[in-house]
């Protein structure tokens, strides 16, 4: 488990900690509530409401009270999955004895307040009901607090095994509830190589050469694209896999100056498994160093593949990155300019997009960059399309451009 991931553990151990604060508050309100709605025993016998009615009256403060404890349980199974599990473990523990008390109070006092006769004996058989809701609470949260680890697969060939292909037409095979003619289907399609692509998400972990696979090329992109090995003369492999071999020659999102060393951490904490670069052919191309007029326009796709539960809490922390460089970017070496969130096409199954646009050094030109994160069942994948517009040049790479791109990436899988 990454200290980055051990970090958000111990944050999320503290906020299950502030809910206990929550469980005496929920008793008083309990307690109060009862009195103005006249369920308590403190009120006059000739005044006291009983019945099943009284479990209606007393029902918004009940839900209060057990409400708190739920969000502290679950935000202390998040922190146990996130590797606190021993801290974790040992919160749920004290979310079950609050669970306890809380079911004693409320379900004693409904007792009370429903039987006419015997309470006491009413209560005493709901005591190992009590026992038995706290104790199967606390089991099952306990099981859920596994820590879990971004399982991005280490071993290039270890996708498309003929286990994890049994495994995928499986998954593709009962996605219904009943058995239908698709069954039919995909018994034939997996003879002939697994369970075709289609527009849903992915469901299986993939391999680095999967990814690879499914890349841009330039023959994807309306117009005339070619592949560039690598932004500084990185000389990437054509092929796209990303491995130990080529890593540190892979170009890395960049963060704003204000972004907090969690949010860069996580950021740098993803592997990768495939990455391409592809750049247009414009009709008045950029001539570095001393050109200045004219477009540059290149397209980046990153790929990373890992279990979906475990994606979904990376993409938590990726959305809370892009969030906090929204905003003005002060002059320096170059700037100044602004981030704004823009909003793209519902692709995937959750996506953040970004457009940074600032002022080349000198003010000869524009920089517009959009910086695009998309997760798509098993797969997250990174896209920045950038338009430098040199002169006069307004830019070419438009949103619609950008949505179209994204289209095209995720049809791939």
């Amino acid at each position: 488990m990454s200290a980055m991931e051990a970090m958000r553990g111990r944050r999320f151990v503290r906020y299950s900690l502030l809910m206990l604060v929550g469980v005496p508050i929920g008793i008083v309100l309990v307690a109060v509530w009862s009195t103005f709605v006249k369920t308590s025993p403190t009120v006059a016998d000739d005044e006291r409401i009983r019945g099943w009615e009284t479990v209606l009256r007393d029902l918004p403060a009940t839900v209060f009270l057990f409400g708190v404890i739920a969000v502290g349980l679950m935000l202390a199974v998040r922190a146990g999955r996130m590797g606190s599990d021993a801290d974790a473990r040992r919160v749920i523990l004290w979310h079950g004895a609050a669970l306890f008390f809380a079911l004693l109070v409320v379900m004693n006092g409904s007792a009370e307040n429903i039987m006419t006769t015997r309470p006491a004996t009413v209560k005493w058989l709901l005591f190992p009901l009590q026992v038995g809701i706290t104790a199967g609470v606390v089991l099952f949260c306990r099981r859920r607090a596994q820590p879990v680890k971004l399982r991005f697969l280490r071993d290039a060939g270890r996708g498309y095994r003929s286990t994890n292909r049994h495994v995928a037409y499986l998954r593709c095979m009962f996605k219904g509830s009943r058995i239908t003619a698709g069954v039919l289907a995909s018994t034939l399609v997996l003879l002939t190589g697994g369970c075709s692509k289609s527009s849903e998400s992915p469901k299986v972990v993939l391999s680095a050469e999967a990814l690879a696979g499914a890349l841009l090329v330039a023959d994807d992109l309306e117009g005339t694209w070619n592949p560039n090995p690598g932004p500084d003369g990185a000389d990437l492999s054509a092929t796209g896999i990303i491995d130990d071999t080529n890593r540190d020659k892979l170009p890395q999102f960049e963060l704003c100056d204000k972004a907090s060393q969690t949010s860069r951490a996580v950021l740098n904490s993803i592997e990768w498994k495939a990455f391409r670069q592809i750049d247009k052919s414009v009709e008045n191309p950029i001539e570095p160093p001393n050109d200045r007029e004219g477009h540059m326009i290149f397209v980046q796709e990153w790929l990373a593949s890992g279990e979906s539960d475990e994606l979904e809490v990376l993409f938590d922390d990726i959305s809370v990155a892009v969030e906090e460089c929204l905003g003005d970017i002060p002059a320096g070496e170059e700037g100044p300019g602004t981030i704004t969130e823009v909003e793209i096409e519902p692709v995937g199954d959750r996506r953040v997009a970004a457009l940074a646009q600032f002022e080349e050094a000198g003010g000869v030109g524009t920089w517009n960059i959009y910086s695009v994160f998309v997760r798509a069942g098993t797969v997250l994948m990174g896209v920045t399309a950038v338009d430098i517009a040199m002169g006069d040049l307004e830019p070419e790479l438009k949103l619609a451009d950008v949505d179209e791109i994204l289209s095209t990436a995720l049809s791939k899988f």
